[in-house]
């Protein structure tokens, strides 16, 4: 019998959050782009657990980060920095928030978030940052700066984060 994917991973989700699994030992890299996540022109690459994103950060129980690509390469990436210290957590969130030019509060299922649509180096590109519970997200896409889609990918991206990150 051949189960959906979604299926398949929401099944583990759950059996994840059973079994409560500290934030240091979860495998994030399953969870940070899907099918149709992506705006279009942009695939998912390279994956690291060793992300460089701003001096100063808290330093994070669990983190990953993995790059987008274009056709003409590299087009930004998406980081998830876990924090069992909530107040670390919001720290690193406003750590990234200051080095984001001109963010504007957005607003959907998490606690705090901000993007940053426009240009950067010259090219149209799109920041954004979230917190949901003990998750810090911040992702960049190059080459597009399509707020609705940025949004749609964190609203994704945040409730597949949810199950793992969010204590009760």
């Amino acid at each position: 019998m051949n189960l959906p994917a979604k299926t398949i991973i929401v099944s583990l989700l759950v059996l994840l959050t059973a079994c409560s699994v500290p934030l240091e030992k979860l495998d994030l890299e399953p969870l940070l782009v899907q099918s149709g996540d992506l705006p279009a022109g942009l695939f998912p690459a390279q994956v690291s657990n060793s992300p460089s994103l701003a001096d100063g950060l808290p330093a994070p129980d669990n983190q990953i980060y993995q790059e987008f690509s274009d056709i003409s390469g590299s087009a930004g990436g998406v980081t998830v920095f876990l924090y069992e210290d909530l107040d670390k957590a919001n720290s690193s969130f406003d750590i990234i928030q200051a080095g984001m030019d001109g963010f504007v509060p957005s607003s959907g299922l998490w606690e705090r978030a901000a993007a940053s649509p426009g240009l950067g180096s010259g090219i149209a590109a799109i920041d954004f940052v979230f917190l949901k519970c003990h998750a810090v997200v911040y992702f960049l896409f190059e080459n597009t700066a399509n707020l609705d889609g940025a949004e749609a990918y964190a609203t994704r991206l945040s409730e597949r984060l949810e199950p793992l990150v969010c204590k009760p």
